[in-house]
């Protein structure tokens, strides 16, 4: 898997917690609950990355994060740098088309990639999702209703910002 050769950081203080925003060569690179994740990247980055603290270079995601969570802001406007598979990044950009307040369950996501029967694969592409928010992974459920799994198993953050999204 290619990792930028540069990520700056910023930390966002949110109702969540503490949101690091990872920004890297080519976009935001990734978003994070909770601090110990500054160290856990510097862990896997190869030799010869760079991994600083920058607010400038993550102003962007980083007033745009905060305005969702303070201002209404509702959708977002920022390079991304998804790496993953052809599939996960199918996933990735079908959760991005999901509006603002509405759900969807794993079986749709499924159908709108035009693979109905991915339907657990979906479900790992969602868990792997690194710029979670920003790709709206919690705004997708269980086909019974139930807020699955997100960012291990925290559950309790996918009924926050559905509920601050006004999606029931």
């Amino acid at each position: 898997m290619r990792v930028p050769r540069k990520i700056a950081y910023d930390v966002l203080e949110s109702p969540l917690g503490s949101l690091c925003i990872f920004f890297g060569d080519e976009g935001l690179y990734g978003v994070h609950f909770g601090l110990e994740s500054i160290a856990k990247l510097d862990e896997e980055l190869t030799e010869g990355s760079l991994l600083a603290r920058d607010a400038y270079s993550c102003r962007d995601a980083y007033d745009q994060l905060r305005e969702y969570f303070y201002d209404g802001r509702r959708s977002f406007d920022l390079m991304i740098d998804v790496l993953g598979t052809a599939f996960q990044r199918d996933v990735w950009s079908a959760l991005q088309k999901i509006p603002y307040g509405e759900i969807r369950t794993y079986a749709d996501i499924a159908v709108e990639i035009d693979n109905p029967k991915a339907v657990r694969a979906v479900g790992q592409a969602n868990r792997r999702n690194q710029i979670p928010i920003v790709v709206p992974c919690h705004r997708v459920i269980g086909k019974d209703g139930s807020l699955v799994g997100y960012g291990g198993d925290h559950t309790d953050r996918k009924d926050w910002l559905l509920r601050h999204e006004g999606a029931y």
